[in-house]
C-alpha cells in the first residue's frame, strides 16, 4: 500500500473521472469541484442536469484513490459522509456499478453521472464518455 502511494505521488494518476460527454457544463474540475459533487453540495451541473455519481461497491482501488487524492481521508470516511447525506436527502443515491466497464455504461447512460476509472480504460471510452480532468 505505502508503495502504491509514493508511485501515485511519483507519477500520473492511476484513475480518472469521466462524465456524459453530453454534459458541456464543466470542461475540467479542481479537487474542490470534486468534493462538492462526490458529497452533495453540488446538486446540478449548470446545465440544470442532477449530478449522478456512479460508484464500484465497496472500499475498491477508485474510491481509495478519490478518498486519499482528492479528499484527503479514508475510503471508509468517504463512504461514510456518502451514504449520511444521501440519507439527508442531500444527494441522489450513488448508482452501484459491477466492474468498471458498468461504469462506464452507466456513464453513458445518465446525462450528468460522473464516474471513477482506471486511468488506461481512458484510452478505450465510447464517443458519449469522456475524461473530466482535476486540475
Amino acid at each position: 500500500m505505502f508503495l502504491a502511494a509514493v508511485a501515485a505521488a511519483a507519477g500520473p494518476s492511476p484513475y480518472v473521472l469521466i462524465k456524459n460527454a453530453r454534459n458541456k457544463s464543466i470542461a475540467t474540475i479542481s479537487k474542490a469541484d470534486a468534493r462538492d459533487i462526490f458529497t452533495g453540495k453540488r446538486k446540478l451541473w449548470s446545465t440544470g442536469e442532477v449530478v449522478q455519481i456512479v460508484l464500484r461497491p465497496g472500499e475498491g482501488d477508485g474510491i481509495e484513490w478519490l478518498a486519499q487524492d482528492v479528499f484527503g481521508v479514508s475510503p471508509r470516511n468517504l463512504l461514510t459522509k456518502i451514504r449520511q447525506e444521501v440519507f439527508k436527502g442531500e444527494m441522489a443515491k450513488p448508482i452501484v456499478a459491477a466492474s468498471d466497464e458498468e461504469t462506464i455504461k452507466q456513464v453513458v447512460s445518465v446525462g450528468g453521472a460522473i464516474g471513477i476509472i482506471p486511468a488506461p480504460l481512458a484510452a478505450k471510452l465510447p464517443a458519449e464518455a469522456v475524461v473530466l480532468p482535476i486540475n
